[in-house]
């Protein structure tokens, strides 16, 4: 068919990408490509593009513009999951065959065949099999996608490390290219790129650190942008979760050895919404590690929040959020212990660095206390557990900077507050002022003369009310404010005669 590359190279990219861009007169040549490819919606977008482009060609505006009216497509907000829904099946094809060719089963469908007859990358994982399993990929899914991967093909090197090698054969194919005409210096740019990428080798690369469901979790990602289904992401039951959240761990891993931050962004986000009193350490432990910050952030919010259960193996579970926490005395002993471990591990990072006074754990929960309570950055250095327990480790009177000196008000909130368990995850604008020997607001003000007073507009008095309705809420935010920042000193000081039991030396 005589399509030129350009248009030709505008319509592949709307398949891949929704967008498309051309002049009004090359609208012909489009919708002819699309007649021959039998893409009826992109005909139906670019006839109607192109009668608004006519009308401003043909209207008062055509003397504004400095060059000809283009027809331009942009993606619609639904592209990506349907973008997503029709890689799937690629990506299924690409296991199935996998798996049909490891066990020696007969030649897999002909849709399979189809699907896969464009693969120009063979991966080759060896984890935990005695046959490698070999999976007939798309070399331009890895290259767009990592670019850890397009290194590895640009380069053909071979890395070896302790976990194994990674290695990439080359070995000659071919493929035929169809023939266009080309009229213009852009289509022969286009028509040289495009024999480049059909003389291309056919890569075979071996992965010997990345399990198989790891490893087809990775597939999944690269082809269609989503793990674990974007219909089921962050929906997933605790008995389903259990069985993938190995997996995910594992991926998370595999991002941040292949360099893909949007993989672990995501798994980040699937795996703080099944944070448990029996993975929370875990799952800080490993954030931390790999700097997955959406992640830690939760895990140290959960902390914060289930304290208690963490501090004392004994103590009563108390939670704003949905936990699947141990029911059994055995189970919040382990919590207690997996929480004495992660705290001794990260401050054992800092035992070289006698100046910082800080334990970087105990450092996330503060603060996430101080998110929750409303404290400032001043009031949390007044509180500072780590730094107390370091003055009580010396022989110091004062167990928390601070303590002598906190103010009369702060200390009698702190006794009227509860001391069994950690109260849930306040709401600062509904909860009610704590009780108090304030009189009401007739008995603080004397009582009124009208017969002294000349009589006053009612503007002035409507401003007057709006004062004593501000005062009144400032007091009463006065009050909570106090409520919450008792709420937060006891923490502090649970958390202090925590750390002093440890014998940390920080």
């Amino acid at each position: 068919y005589s399509i030129s590359w350009s248009t030709y190279f505008e319509v592949i990219k709307w398949l891949y990408t929704e967008r498309l861009e051309v002049p009004l007169a090359s609208v012909p040549e489009v919708l002819k490509a699309a007649n021959i490819m039998k893409l009826d919606a992109l005909k139906k977008a670019v006839l109607e593009e192109k009668q608004v482009g006519e009308k401003f060609q043909k209207g008062h505006m055509k003397k504004l513009l400095h060059r000809p009216v283009s027809v331009v497509l942009d993606p619609s907000p639904a592209y990506p999951f349907s973008m997503a829904s029709a890689m799937r099946p690629v990506v299924k094809a690409i296991l199935t065959h996998a798996s049909h060719e490891h066990r020696g089963s007969p030649r897999s469908p002909p849709l399979h065949g189809d699907l896969l007859s464009t693969c120009d990358l063979t991966v080759e994982v060896h984890n935990e099999l005695e046959k490698p399993m070999r999976f007939r990929c798309h070399r331009l899914m890895f290259e767009s996608r990592a670019e850890y991967f397009q290194t590895l093909f640009a380069s053909h090197f071979c890395e070896v490390g302790a976990a194994g090698a990674v290695g990439v054969n080359v070995s000659a194919g071919s493929s035929q290219s169809g023939s266009f005409s080309s009229n213009t210096t852009q289509d022969s740019r286009l028509a040289v790129d495009a024999d480049k990428w059909s003389a291309r080798p056919m890569l075979t690369v071996h992965l010997s650190s990345v399990s198989l469901l790891g490893f087809s979790l990775l597939l999944e990602y690269l082809y269609t942008d989503t793990v674990l289904h974007h219909e089921v992401r962050c929906e997933l039951n605790e008995a389903a979760f259990r069985k993938c959240d190995t997996a995910l761990i594992e991926l998370l891993d595999i991002a941040s050895l292949y360099m893909l931050p949007g993989l672990k962004a995501t798994c980040g986000s699937v795996l703080a919404c099944h944070i448990t009193l029996g993975n929370v350490c875990s799952l800080y432990h490993l954030s931390d590690l790999l700097r997955v910050d959406r992640l830690l952030h939760q895990a140290s919010r959960f902390m914060a929040l289930n304290l208690d259960s963490l501090l004392y193996p004994s103590a009563p579970e108390s939670s704003a959020l949905p936990t699947a926490s141990p029911s059994s005395a055995e189970g919040r002993l382990t919590c207690h212990q997996d929480f004495v471990r992660l705290v001794r591990a990260s401050a054992a990072t800092i035992q070289n660095r006698e100046d910082v006074d800080t334990i970087p754990v105990i450092d996330d929960i503060m603060e996430a206390l101080a998110d929750i309570y409303g404290i400032s950055k001043e009031e949390q250095q007044e509180t500072s557990p780590t730094a107390g327990n370091r003055q009580r480790a010396k022989g110091g009177g004062s167990t928390r900077r601070g303590k002598k000196e906190r103010p009369a008000a702060d200390k009698d909130a702190r006794e009227a507050a509860p001391t069994d368990s950690l109260p849930s995850e306040p709401s600062t604008s509904s909860a009610p002022p704590l009780p108090t020997a304030a009189s009401s607001k007739d008995e603080r003000q004397p009582p009124s003369q009208p017969s002294e007073r000349p009589t006053e507009p009612a503007g002035a008095a409507s401003s007057e009310r709006d004062d004593e309705e501000d005062v009144q809420e400032r007091e009463g935010g006065t009050k909570d404010r106090e409520s919450q920042r008792a709420v937060y000193e006891m923490c502090a000081s649970k958390i202090d005669d925590f750390l002093c039991t440890l014998n940390l030396n920080v």
